[in-house]
Formats: C-alpha cells, structure tokens, sequence
C-alpha cells in the first residue's frame, strides 16, 4: 500500500471514530465496515470477536431481505 493511502485510510478510520462517538456497538460496526474496514480491523477497533461482528453483520442482511419481500 502507498503512504498516501495509508495515510487517507487512517484519516477515514479517525472520522468514522469521531461520527461513531454515543453509537451502539453495532451502529459504530456499520459505520467502519461501509469504510471497507476488515472484520480484523473492525473487532481489534471495537474489541469485539470477529465472529460476533459476523454475525451481527448476517443478521442485519436478514432483516433488510425480509423487509424487501413484504
């Protein structure tokens, strides 16, 4: 990875602390995985197991398929 880009993906992980700041667990997830962030990065951030933001991730799928079939 460039330094430039580095650089730009720590700044977007900064603002996403920052606009994450009195979010739940989960609103603070989805917030660093629409940044491309890794379940990695995400669970080491948080400091949450990677397989729970897995599974919050499959759930949250889930709801928005059942709502678009009503």
């Amino acid at each position: 990875m460039k330094k430039d880009d580095e650089v730009l993906k720590k700044l977007d992980t900064i603002i996403a602390l920052l606009a994450s700041q009195g979010k739940s667990d989960q609103e603070k997830n989805v917030i660093l995985n629409n940044l491309g962030l890794t379940y990695k990065e995400r669970s080491k951030m948080l400091g949450i197991a990677e397989g729970t933001l897995k599974t919050w991730d499959h759930q949250k799928r889930k709801t928005i398929r059942k709502k678009s079939e009503i």
